[in-house]
């Protein structure tokens, strides 16, 4: 079996208050793009476990973390996972989520497990906040520390540009960066953008791209080169998603992408082009 694991772009993210659990609350909507890692499950004699990024081989892997939380609640026979990864890590895009997700779904596919998606949801959420969204996909708004889910409509098939600048982000630092900020911080109104989204208007979804962890980056990485340079080449809005350090540039048309991203890659710049997937994908 095999399973496209499709990263996510946060069109907003709301870092919200520090709850007593030592997670934050967030107001975010994710959009899932077409670049993709490829999950292959095959029935085995025994359990196995391939990456094809040699560092990520190893059973701490969100894909081998999924398929033993899985077997500690239902009975299935051994199965060899392999993962042809695409999407860069450490960038915000949600790569090692979308494997646990892909995991998940395709061994409750394979072994006919007949699990509800609510229940997978809920499982996908002990193993990490952005799981239960990737299990979702499509379009959606992600509340709490990201297991409230509502899926929303988009209008159009939205068109990007994502940059991975060459610098990798913590998560956790970021985080830490926020918390020295004890301001109390209100949510957006997200009221907008998901208006914008509805309609299928590029021009108001990129006037309302937001992401907290923007205003704590530091000002020496490349980040806003990197958004200056998705700005030449035509983007109508840009932002950074989830802690980074991938920035995204959405576009009016697909050609304009196109043109874009061709310029970027002749500048030597590691950039993916790619469009909004729904839920079905």
């Amino acid at each position: 079996m095999e399973i496209k694991a499709y990263a996510k772009l946060n069109l907003s993210l709301d870092v919200l208050e520090r709850r007593c659990d030592g997670y934050h609350n967030l107001r975010s909507i994710f959009q899932f793009i077409s670049l993709h890692d490829l999950v292959v499950l095959n029935k085995a004699e025994e359990n196995s476990f391939w990456c094809s990024v040699e560092g990520l081989k190893n059973d701490d892997n969100l894909a081998v973390k999924a398929r033993n939380r899985l077997a500690r609640e239902y009975s299935f026979g051994p199965v060899e996972i392999r993962v042809e990864k695409h999407i860069p890590s450490m960038a915000g895009l949600g790569g090692g989520s979308a494997d646990c997700a892909a995991v998940l779904k395709g061994l409750n596919a394979l072994f006919e497990l007949n699990i509800p998606q609510e229940k997978l949801m809920a499982i996908g959420a002990e193993l990490g906040a952005d799981v239960p969204a990737c299990i979702a996909g499509g379009l959606l708004q992600a509340d709490g520390i990201g297991e409230r889910i509502m899926p929303l409509t988009a209008g159009d098939t939205f068109w990007f540009n994502v940059v991975k600048p060459q610098v990798a982000f913590s998560t956790g630092e970021m985080y830490r960066k926020l918390n020295r900020d004890e301001t109390p911080r209100q949510p957006r109104d997200l009221a907008p953008l998901i208006q914008a989204l509805e309609r299928g208007e590029e021009m108001g979804v990129g006037s309302n791209l937001f992401n907290s962890f923007e205003a704590v980056t530091d000002p020496k990485e490349p980040i806003l080169q990197t958004r200056v340079a998705l700005l030449q080449t035509g983007a109508l809005g840009v932002c950074m998603t989830g802690s980074g350090s991938a920035v995204f540039g959405i576009y009016g048309d697909e050609q304009t992408s196109r043109t874009g991203y061709e310029t970027l890659k002749q500048q030597g710049i590691e950039v993916y082009y790619c469009h909004s997937v729904s839920a079905e994908a």
